[in-house]
């Protein structure tokens, strides 16, 4: 007497959770098992860091060039330190890093993500507050910079820089 019979959990014989209190867990709209947001991997990803000008060759430092990563269905989730071991001469671009997926295209630009930057021994043409940059489409960040009346700073490293990440983004299918 008085029991509620609704649904409170969904378990597929596969042992895969796929509704918890009525609300599914998969992506898109649908609650059939496809959709569920059973694909989980972690790992490490060994990064190339480039000049986007083209000038410069950058050698990240063997010990500090792995983003560790979490990817939970399409959301993956990078941190680490990046170090600079050496770099042939003065960039004339920004700094780009890659990352372990592609990120994703989605429309009105929700797809792009930023990346939290800490960074020390890095040169900003302009401004104060350095983030990376991920656009809709690409397996890379860039660093910036922001700050009042300023569009936009570089984000140059020399050797010995040190970049801290860490941030999530939505990665293409």
């Amino acid at each position: 007497s008085g029991s509620s019979l609704t649904e409170r959990v969904r378990i597929n014989s596969n042992g895969i959770v796929s509704v918890v209190n009525g609300i599914a867990l998969g992506v898109g709209t649908s609650t059939t098992d496809s959709n569920v947001l059973d694909d989980y991997e972690e790992g490490s990803h060994v990064v190339t860091m480039t000049d986007t000008g083209g000038g410069a060759t950058i050698t990240p430092h063997n010990s500090y060039k792995t983003l560790a990563y979490v990817k939970v269905g399409r959301l993956v989730h990078v941190q680490g330190v990046l170090l600079v071991s050496a770099i042939s001469q003065t960039m004339t671009g920004t700094l780009r890093v890659s990352l372990p997926f592609a990120s994703a295209t989605i429309s009105s630009g929700a797809g792009r993500s930023y990346l939290t930057l800490g960074a020390y021994n890095v040169d900003f043409t302009a401004g104060t507050a350095p983030y990376g940059s991920v656009a809709q489409g690409q397996s890379y960040f860039e660093g910036a910079v922001s700050g009042d009346n300023i569009s936009g700073g570089q984000y140059r490293v020399t050797t010995s820089s040190q970049i801290y990440v860490a941030g999530s983004y939505y990665a293409s299918a």
